[in-house]
């Protein structure tokens, strides 16, 4: 019998957590002490929502690694398997102290949110095409990709009003009003970001026909300051995603899941990727795309990143890097030494 058979307390069969299950999940995001009878409140969803993006790291590794035991294996993108929600997502992130990407991630922490007594409305979102870029240039203009994100709304008996909030984007937007033109800053107080609303979501790209039925879209916007080099040049809100407000069901995000971690075209599915943030706001990312080769001996190098608060713009100024090679065993030593990730032997899942 596998550990993943005999020893692992999941969520029941219902999607909700137990008592134990709730204590494990805040000792595995660094809150072993806080009392899981807390009452919902805004400043409790704050300090779940940091404590989970500084502890559960963003990632795609299963997608690319069907066995990671078999250390002298090279890593092929699209060769591993789909990331599981519900218990399965629950035995990864909280068990074995990996993480995800938005699907299981967010559904997850969603469990958390309900054991406290939060309401939980979970949306589907599509993300922006051109990251970064600003969509009032006539060269960019406004692009959206497939639904391929999960994010929520929150609010509780009594709560003043409603609050947006996301933990598997790959970034650290803090919990952010759920009004038009709200803005908050991220985690640490570095970065900005803004949630407004609008009546049809914008189309120029030919990826989207404008429906005939337009419903208004709320749109997460990231500012983007002018680089060091030219700070002559003026900032802009850059789209990060958009959404209705319309609560999803499980069994739609299977179906978006299964697209995101199988399709050829897929983000995830072409991209290696493993990032956290620090709690003193440093940021650690191990990430490779085809293509990436040591110029030498022609090699398959991860880049292992490390950026800390205040150094460096987009340009790549004040980061650290380290190499690794895509191979099963120096990925998964790097895994464990720099995220924490946990890979027993006798855990028959991925």
């Amino acid at each position: 019998m596998t550990v993943e058979q005999s020893t692992f307390p999941t969520p029941n069969s219902t999607g909700q957590l137990s008592r134990a299950d709730a204590a494990l999940y805040l000792t595995r995001i660094g809150l072993p002490h806080l009392s899981n009878d807390a009452s919902p409140s805004l400043d409790l969803l704050r300090q779940l929502q940091s404590h989970h993006i500084t502890h559960v790291p963003f990632e795609s590794t299963s997608i690319h690694v069907p066995n990671w035991h078999d250390d002298e294996a090279d890593i092929e993108l699209g060769r591993g398997t789909t990331v599981g929600l519900g218990e399965a997502a629950f035995r990864r992130i909280v068990h074995l102290k990996r993480g995800g990407y938005c699907f299981s991630i967010n559904s997850t922490f969603a469990l958390l949110l309900r054991w406290f007594g939060f309401r939980v409305s979970e949306v589907a979102a599509r993300v922006f095409g051109a990251q970064g870029k600003d969509p009032e240039d006539e060269e960019v203009g406004w692009s959206w990709s497939p639904t391929s994100h999960q994010c929520a709304v929150v609010d509780w008996e009594g709560s003043e009003g409603r609050w947006f909030v996301d933990v598997g984007f790959g970034s650290a937007q803090s919990v952010i009003p759920f009004h038009d033109n709200a803005e908050q800053t991220s985690l640490p107080p570095s970065e900005r970001f803004l949630l407004r609303q609008v009546p049809c979501l914008p189309i120029t790209s030919t990826s989207l026909v404008p429906p005939a039925d337009p419903l208004p879209y709320w749109i997460v916007s990231h500012w983007e300051s002018p680089p060091s080099s030219s700070p002559s040049k003026a900032g802009y809100w850059s789209p990060v995603y958009a959404f209705t407000l319309s609560s999803i069901s499980t069994a739609d995000f299977i179906v978006y899941n299964h697209y995101n971690s199988t399709h050829p075209s897929a983000v995830f599915v072409n991209f290696f990727v493993c990032t956290r943030l620090s709690e003193d706001g440093s940021r650690r990312t191990l990430y490779w795309k085809e293509g990436m080769l040591e110029e030498k001996t022609g090699r398959r190098l991860a880049k292992l990143q490390t950026t800390r608060p205040g150094q460096g713009d987009r340009e790549g100024e004040g980061k650290q890097e380290e190499w690794v090679e895509m191979k099963v065993g120096s990925v998964k030593r790097c895994l464990k030494e720099v995220f924490g990730m946990e890979f027993p032997r006798d855990y028959s899942g991925n």
